[in-house]
């Protein structure tokens, strides 16, 4: 598993980036990390690319990598451009595309990573990332 992992989006204007700050009705399921336009993203771990979509209805310009990691969980990274493509095979730290600007003034540059289980159960990612959940 990773040790090392980017700076996490802190308290701005929007809220704070960590797992389970409140988002007024509503919790943060991932984490926001720290990233400026146009930097690579990277997986984190290895699995399958099995979704590019769009994680607004109304926002047809951000997008989002999903993929299955070798334990089933889906691993979701908001705000990249992907450069890869559906069913592509991950290795682990691969770029996987591009973090996109946010049209949200006032909001820290960063993309979004969430964990959820074949369940649909949100998983802390640091905690999983870090081996201390399965």
């Amino acid at each position: 598993m990773i040790k090392i992992l980017p700076q996490t989006r802190g308290r701005d204007e929007h809220g704070a980036g960590y797992f389970g700050a409140s988002r007024g009705h509503r919790i943060h399921r991932g984490v926001d990390f720290a990233a400026k336009e146009g930097e690579f993203a990277r997986s984190f771990l290895g699995g399958r690319v099995s979704k590019l979509g769009f994680p607004y209805e109304s926002n047809q310009v951000l997008r989002y990598v999903e993929i299955v990691g070798l334990d089933g969980n889906r691993l979701r990274y908001f705000y990249v451009f992907p450069s890869v493509i559906l069913g592509q095979e991950i290795e682990k730290e691969q770029v996987i595309g591009t973090v996109q600007l946010l049209p949200y003034s006032g909001i820290t540059a960063h993309y979004h990573f969430e964990v959820k289980t074949p369940s649909d159960e949100y998983l802390d990612p640091i905690r999983y990332l870090s081996g201390d959940i399965a």
